[in-house]
């Protein structure tokens, strides 16, 4: 492993070797990089080598003057040139310390003196270091020392570090000060404040800081130094080599500062500031104590000497008016740290090992025992072994303080490695938990199967909340599907998810649904996570990863939780698959990690139901089992009555009570989870007058497209999978009005399988005909000349020129990019069959790959005679572009167009209908009783 940690990137492993801030890269960043992504003209200009704006920022965020700031590639960038103005004089280092200050210090030439402090006193900087320090300091050119040090986390107070700097004043030795964990202590923070604050007084004093572990810059690599006197930053600039910052990293660096700085307070002043112009500073720790014995009181110390005639006018103790205040970011980060670090420490000592108490996002200890097997890459988790920091031997361990799940798992890894008999549960805090707010109830609904009606049954509850007057949320750690919307920040999540959001009366977020895996073949899917591809993956190399996402769900999760009043949490498939339990995440490997009472649903409508239930409940562990605090029976057809014996048997059965029997709804018209939907086979309707037949591809996405035409009485809306399915749909409901070609999530494999199936010649008949026909997404790269896949993104292999349909003189060329955006546009206008739509509103979103050329510029899509190409998903739901198309097909068989109601409208009706019913048929009673609950026995 990397001596410095944070090189273990095994997909197995949690990796505590490294000291980043567990929230990750700051929020601000985050939008930086996503908006230099989209501006190509940003990487192909010089970056400003000085870095003007960034210091600036800087100066402003330490309150110093910019000219003495000074930016690098990382603090280790800076400690190397720093080191090289010394001109190879002697070097001593505080140890244990960052092996960096010693490489940097050898290579400029310097002698190095291992400044060692006593174990003893578990590696804090005492009076008695304080006496040490002046002999070791002769002659000397540099002194490193960090605040909070690396790897022990021991920070010093003010008096002690100003009396550091006073010394190397007296010996003339440049006082390098690295502050770079500083931030993650408000009180070692306020320390480094106040000594910038006085740095006239110590014109050799350098403060190191970077953005890499509290912002979680790391691969960024930006740092930076303040130096108290700005000709010395002036000869620092000469020796950097040029354009040391890229400009991503300055502006990340500038957004960040920008986002802190507008919730960071005034500076602080003095208790008397009429009497005192600067904070006071204290000369040494003997003059301290000296005041101390005088009377100044616990906390005083001495004037600034010349700011005021008597020490009487102003109390020495320098405290804040005003507090400096906090991003809600910083705050979480603060929250996190300070919790889990106490929570970890307390642990350890339970585990009888030896820790020293620290006040940085690390912890470190020692351990007896032979713990090599947790520094391996390939280990469930990986620590740092210390026996490379000098005063430091192999017992010695660091591990950073991650997310609380993370946290537990390396506790309880430890336990059993060091055969304790301690199982430590999960935090109840964690790092996005709002101080002093109530967390959200929660509950979730599990299936003995896939298709038992989980998501509607979400929606429903999520309304019904909603309706009681409770903010509900709904909540999916994984999901496995192809209809995938995207969120107002163009982030992409699971479709049901958006509908429960939608029936909740809230805008989708993609903490909603964090991890959602689109299959692209038989073998693989694609996987994204937090709304951004991660990804191509097999089954069993995921199945390897996903323990990896937990902190990605949990953070997900806590978010909802600071928000909303009740989160409605859908599982996937059945708790029950035995193979598939192991490092389980969206089940009751879910419900355990945010303690969630579940309920267990059944669907009758398949048969089986009873001994599904009792076969579910009884393939899990008791602890599992004792989760259930609910039966529910759904999609019943007939009277309840005559279950009645069956539900009292299993009730006595298992123990576990039937909260409701829901009823089977005829012509629920709210989009469904995936391909196992209703809406794809076909259930014929009754006078019906148009006929849309859409193609049914192996992996069609987003069939919810045509929802709009679905729910009405007088469309019937076809679904074909083969030429035969094709003829007997035609037979029944007559020949097609439209043909559409929805999405799909492997457009090259589709045009293939159009061409074996013969559908390719249908599609182009129909259209030579003049019959209206509609490419959706992948239907419309479909339509196209030419599709290009020159790495093999979509086909598997590369194919540099496949022929399409030919029916839209457009080109197609796939890429690993992937477009995700709300569209909000109208129709320029249009002549011949598509006239109607001159001036339409178009609302929806765009998800794909591969970048379309042939259209016009701000175009919604392309049209080409009765051939209508578009890349926006929901096209069909806004109602001007609903009835213009009813209006169309209308009139092309001239019949009158009946009347129907808006769209928006009609599913607010479904939701209410769907809220009624189960309202109805469970016991709301019993399960508010079970919302009540705020912990679950186990």
């Amino acid at each position: 492993m990397n001596k410095h940690g944070g090189a273990a990137r095994i997909s197995n492993s949690i990796d505590f070797s490294a000291n980043i801030n567990p929230l990750g890269l700051h929020p601000a960043a985050q939008q930086a990089l996503a908006s230099l992504v989209l501006d190509s003209e940003n990487f192909s200009r010089y970056p400003d080598a000085e870095a003007s704006s960034l210091k600036a920022l800087l100066a402003r965020f330490w309150n110093c003057d910019s000219a003495s700031v000074v930016c690098g590639a990382g603090a280790a960038d800076i400690l190397y040139t720093l080191v090289s103005l010394s001109g190879g004089a002697k070097a001593v280092i505080v140890e244990p310390a960052f092996t960096e200050y010693e490489a940097a210090a050898k290579a400029a030439g310097c002698q190095i003196a291992h400044f060692l402090l006593k174990e003893s006193a578990d590696f804090a900087f005492t009076e008695d270091d304080l006496r040490r320090l002046p002999e070791v300091l002769r002659g000397a050119g540099l002194l490193f020392l960090a605040h909070p040090a690396n790897p022990t986390g021991v920070t010093l107070s003010f008096e002690m570090l100003s009396a550091v700097a006073s010394l190397c004043e007296q010996t003339g030795t440049l006082f390098v000060l690295d502050a770079c964990f500083c931030q993650f202590s408000p009180d070692a923070e306020t320390v480094v404040r106040r000594l910038l604050g006085s740095s006239a007084r110590f014109p050799h004093l350098v403060v190191v800081n970077a953005f890499t572990k509290y912002y979680g810059m790391a691969g960024l690599r930006l740092g930076y130094a303040i130096f108290s006197d700005s000709a010395l930053a002036s000869r620092f600039c000469e020796r950097q080599r040029p354009w040391a910052v890229s400009s991503e990293s300055v502006r990340c660096g500038e957004a960040v500062l920008e986002a802190e700085l507008s919730a960071q307070a005034a500076p602080a002043e003095c208790d008397q500031p009429q009497e005192c112009a600067l904070p006071p500073t204290e000369c040494d720790l003997s003059q301290a104590r000296a005041a101390e014995q005088e009377g100044c009181g616990a906390g005083e110390a001495l004037a600034e000497p010349g700011t005021r005639s008597a020490p009487e006018a102003c109390p020495a103790r320098w405290t804040e008016s005003k507090k400096t205040a906090r991003s809600d970011w910083a705050e979480k980060t603060l929250a996190c740290i300070t919790g889990e670090r106490n929570r970890m420490y307390s642990a350890l000592q339970r585990l009888s090992l030896r820790c020293i108490k620290g006040n940085a996002n690390f912890i470190l200890f020692q351990c007896a025992a032979d713990l090599s097997s947790f520094t391996a890459p390939d280990s469930l988790v990986v620590i740092r072994q210390c026996a490379d920091f000098y005063g430091l031997d192999a017992s010695w361990y660091r591990i950073a303080v991650k997310t609380p799940q993370e946290n537990t798992v390396l506790l309880n890894a430890l336990s059993k490695a060091l055969s304790f008999d301690v199982t430590f549960p999960e935090s109840k805090t964690g790092p996005l938990d709002a101080p002093g707010k109530k967390k959200a109830r929660v509950i979730m609904v599990q299936g003995t199967m896939s298709n038992a009606g989980k998501s509607l049954l979400v929606a429903a509850l999520c309304r019904i909340f909603a309706q009681d007057g409770y903010r509900a949320a709904p909540f999916k750690s994984q999901n496995m599907a192809l209809n995938s919307g995207v969120t107002e920040d163009g982030l992409e999540m699971g479709r049901a998810q958006i509908m429960q959001a939608e029936a909740a009366g809230i805008l989708p977020d993609v903490s909603m649904n964090p991890i959602l895996l689109k299959p692209c073949s038989d073998k693989g899917s694609q996987v994204i996570v937090n709304g951004e591809v991660r990804g191509v993956m097999s089954a069993r190399d995921y199945f390897a990863f996903r323990k990896k996402l937990i902190p990605e769900i949990l953070a997900a999760y806590r978010r909802l939780q600071d928000e909303y009043d009740v989160i409605v949490i859908e599982g996937a498939g059945s708790p029950a698959e035995i193979n598939l339990k192991k490092d389980d995440i969206v089940n009751m490997g879910l419900a355990e990690l945010v303690d969630a009472p579940v309920l267990l649903a059944g669907d009758i409508d398949r048969g089986g139901v009873f001994a599904s239930l009792y076969g579910t409940a009884a393939l899990l562990p008791q602890s599992e089992r004792k989760r259930i605090k609910g039966f529910i029976i759904n999609k019943f057809r007939g009277e309840v009555s005559l279950l009645q014996d069956g539900l009292e048997q299993i009730h006595a059965l298992t123990g576990i009570p039937v909260l409701g029997v829901v009823p089977y709804i005829p012509n629920l018209r709210i989009d469904d989870e995936d391909s196992l939907s209703e809406r794809l086979e076909n259930v014929e309707k009754q006078e019906t007058c148009l006929h849309i037949v859409a193609l049914r591809f192996p992996y069609v996405s987003n069939f919810t497209d045509l929802a709009a035409f679905d729910r009405l009485p007088f469309v019937q809306v076809s679904y074909c999978e083969s030429m035969e399915e094709y003829g007997e749909c035609v037979s029944v409901s007559g020949e097609p009005d439209m043909l559409v070609l929805p999405g799909t999530k492997n457009t090259v494999q589709t045009l293939d399988w159009l061409r074996q199936t013969g559908f390719d010649r249908l599609v182009i008949r129909k259209a030579r005909s003049a019959l209206p026909v509609v490419g959706l997404c992948g239907g419309f790269q479909l339509l196209g000349r030419c599709l290009h896949d020159p790495e093999g993104n979509e086909g598997g292999f590369p194919r540099n020129e496949i022929a399409g349909l030919g029916l839209l003189p457009v080109e197609t060329v796939f890429s690993v990019s992937k477009t995700r955006r709300q569209v909000h546009t109208s129709f320029q206008k249009t002549d011949g069959v598509y006239g109607c739509l001159s001036g339409c509103a178009v609302s929806g979103y765009e998800i794909h790959h591969g970048v379309t050329t042939g259209l016009e510029e701000q175009a919604v899509g392309c049209i080409n005679g009765s051939v209508l190409g578009t890349y926006v998903h929901g096209f069909f739901d806004e109602e001007e572009i609903c009835r213009a198309f009813v209006q169309l097909l209308c009139a092309r068989k001239g019949i009158a167009v009946p009347a129907f109601s808006e769209y928006a409208a009609s599913r607010n009706q479904e939701y209410d209908r769907l809220a009624a019913v189960v309202r109805e048929s469970l016991d709301m009673e019993a399960l508010y009783k079970i919302l009540s609950c705020d912990t679950m026995p186990v």
